[in-house]
């Protein structure tokens, strides 16, 4: 059995094609597109008096932020949105203002986070304005499912084993089931041993022609979980001063340039 830290990736456009090309409809959603209206190319909609319709159509769009630019040197409408609107509202032919990011834009950042199901259900009660994508997939074989290591452990990454738990309370089985002097270790060993057993039973009802999807519901909350979440940076700000997690801490200050 494989024990891992937690950890999260920073995504662009390209791995998220490759994470959901068998599900365009998500990846366009999750798709960043970035607009540059010149003032002098706006197409004026006279049932709005004084409003572009081609940029105020944009506005109560879902993911999707309009921002206005320095109006003493900057006349200019910036778009920050998905591919997903540009398609629902046959707006493609606004694919022509499309540029990199620019200071007045409002980025979105798209973040992959692999980590236990406890993170997960933390996360995915304080990101309502994330899109989101979640994920957590069975393995046909057991030596290839892996698993978070909780913090109060101290275990550090790699192999363990059923003989791996005995050694932390004692040479053998029959040492293992008496109570160790050393109360964090009887606690290790007991976790590393309670993995063992997920993963004895697992491969067993796999065998025994139980399906990937019911096999789901037998591991444990410390197997390793996918989650992508896609927000806006104020999103971001908002979930590094909500969670309290070494994880989420180590993202703000990427994010922050490396300014703590």
């Amino acid at each position: 059995m494989k024990l891992i830290k937690p950890y999260y990736e920073i995504i662009n456009d390209d791995s998220l094609l490759s994470y959901f090309k068998k599900n365009i409809d998500v990846y366009y959603d999750l798709l960043t597109i970035y607009l540059k209206f010149p003032s002098d190319q706006l197409i004026y909609w006279e049932n709005l008096r004084d409003e572009y319709y081609a940029v105020y159509k944009y506005e109560n769009e879902p993911n999707t932020r309009l921002q206005n630019g320095d109006e003493d040197e900057d006349y200019n409408f910036y778009v920050t949105t998905c591919h997903s609107v540009l398609l629902k509202n046959k707006w493609t032919d606004d694919i022509k203002y499309r540029v990199h990011p620019e200071p007045p834009h409002e980025k979105r950042i798209s973040v992959k986070f692999m980590c236990d199901r406890l993170m997960i259900d933390k996360l995915l009660q304080i990101t309502k304005d994330f899109k989101m994508m979640f994920n957590i997939l069975p393995f046909e074989n057991y030596d290839e499912l892996e698993y978070i290591i909780p913090d109060w452990t101290g275990l550090t990454e790699g192999e363990y084993s059923q003989i791996t738990a005995y050694t932390f309370c004692g040479e053998n089985e029959d040492s293992y089931s008496m109570l160790s002097d050393d109360k964090k270790n009887y606690r290790i060993a007991n976790f590393l041993k309670s993995i063992y057993d997920v993963e004895e039973n697992y491969n067993d009802l796999l065998f025994h022609g139980c399906s990937l999807n019911d096999l789901v519901y037998i591991l444990p909350s410390t197997i390793k979980s996918e989650i992508i979440l896609s927000g806006f940076e104020w999103n971001w700000k908002n979930l590094c001063k909500s969670v309290d997690l070494p994880l989420i801490k180590e993202l703000e200050k990427e994010l922050n340039n490396g300014e703590d």
